[in-house]
């Protein structure tokens, strides 16, 4: 349980370092999202959607959506205690 915490916490850490946009780009890309949908969803241009995309990936550390969903899809998992 310890470790599980601990772990969720280092998650919600780096993604605290991401602007509100930034954290609502990251959310619908997890939810499976592309960046057409979400960018009609949120009233903006899909080109501002890549933008926070590519923001979110430097500061997270990944290089591609991929590699971002693979590594905090752990996120919901610990949350919800399977991980």
């Amino acid at each position: 349980m310890c470790g599980r915490a601990s772990e969720l916490r280092r998650i919600e850490a780096e993604l605290g370092c991401l602007s509100p946009r930034e954290r609502e780009v990251f959310s619908r890309l997890m939810d499976g999202e592309t960046s057409k949908e979400m960018a009609r969803a949120l009233r903006i241009s899909h080109k501002t959607i890549d933008v926070h995309r590519a923001a979110m990936m430097r500061k997270l550390g990944v290089h591609s959506a991929s590699e971002l969903i693979k590594k905090f899809r752990k996120l919901r998992q610990v949350a919800a205690g399977n991980g």
